[in-house]
């Protein structure tokens, strides 16, 4: 029996409440081919990650509700997610106490206004 064609295909989960950065995300990983999935706030990254191996997680620090960290700290819980990269971005938690923080949560990078402006 072999493996379908899309398990093979990694899976790259984006999650930010503004729907602009979504897309200017997914315009940018376009050219992986990867399977890209979007969440619009934490709780909804957390029931994709229970539906989902990810490879990558890029995820929004400054949400409503459910903040990153706070998703992020949740997503460390779980068997599936404990130690999938996430890459956070960030207008707001700049400070070296913010990416002090995301770098202990599993954070493998930081990205700025630069990027999403």
């Amino acid at each position: 029996m072999g493996t379908a064609m899309t398990d093979l295909v990694p899976k790259i989960l984006l999650v930010d409440d503004k729907p602009m950065n979504l897309r200017l995300y997914r315009m940018i990983l376009e050219p992986l081919s990867a399977e890209i999935l979007e969440a619009e706030s934490g709780v909804d990254a957390l029931q994709a990650v229970q539906e989902n191996d990810f490879a990558l997680v890029i995820l929004d620090c400054s949400m409503p509700g459910m903040d990153g960290f706070a998703t992020a700290r949740q997503l460390r819980l779980l068997d599936r997610a404990s130690r999938v990269p996430i890459i956070f971005f960030t207008a707001e938690y700049t400070s070296q106490v913010d990416i002090r923080e995301g770098y202990e949560l599993g954070a493998v990078d930081f990205g700025g206004p630069t990027v999403i402006h």
